[in-house]
């Protein structure tokens, strides 16, 4: 929030800085870079690294800054110089107080992503008990993905057998995809009203 502000103001060298920030958002070094700059800076099986990799989204700094720009009179600015606040006063007292909403949205946007995610595990932990629930029923579907023809012969035409094996393998695949989505799914329902103000913002003017 403390970056969408900054790119909210002028300041000299914003353009460069914008154009930094944005560039991240399009092209990265790569999976197999940055898998050894965090293995050297000791992120690797480090159950930290669930956190602090992609703790910062340009995306969602680009819906702040769009936020603040629109929503937050710059006259409120004026009046808090004029009562002698600073920049750090006026963000605390001022604009966090009246983003609310902003803070709203981002907050569901960050927390699926965030319980979506089952890559960054997969890649960087190797323990399996830092392993969190998405990398794990990830893991229970690839090994329940096999074709009818595989299980007919792992039991040797034993069509009975076949189907039962097959049935369990859904019944299995569909209670994992309902644990894995139904979170999301309540969180959606629970901020729905914060969720419709977000998505419109910046994109009525006037």
């Amino acid at each position: 929030m403390g970056l969408a502000y900054a790119l909210a103001n002028q300041f000299p060298g914003k353009g460069l800085v914008n154009f930094m920030v944005i560039f991240t958002m399009f092209f990265s070094g790569g999976l197999i870079p940055t898998f050894l700059v965090m293995k050297d800076i000791g992120l690797y099986n480090n159950p930290m690294i669930l956190i602090l990799m992609g703790s910062l989204s340009v995306f969602n700094t680009m819906i702040a800054r769009t936020y603040l720009q629109t929503s937050i009179p710059k006259e409120l600015h004026e009046a808090a110089e004029i009562d002698g606040a600073d920049h750090f006063q006026y963000f605390f007292k001022c604009v966090l107080p009246l983003s609310g909403t902003i803070l709203a949205v981002l907050s569901v946007y960050i927390a699926v992503a965030r319980w979506n995610d089952y890559f960054t595990a997969l890649v960087y932990i190797r323990d399996k008990q830092y392993w969190p629930l998405q990398t794990v029923l990830q893991k229970i579907l690839a090994s329940l993905t096999f074709s009818a023809g595989d299980v007919a012969e792992m039991f040797q035409d034993n069509y009975t057998d076949v189907a039962e094996t097959l049935r369990v393998s859904n019944v299995v695949k569909y209670c994992a995809i309902i644990v894995s989505t139904l979170p999301a799914v309540v969180l959606y329902l629970v901020m729905q009203d914060y969720f419709v103000k977000g998505v419109m913002i910046g994109s009525v003017k006037g």
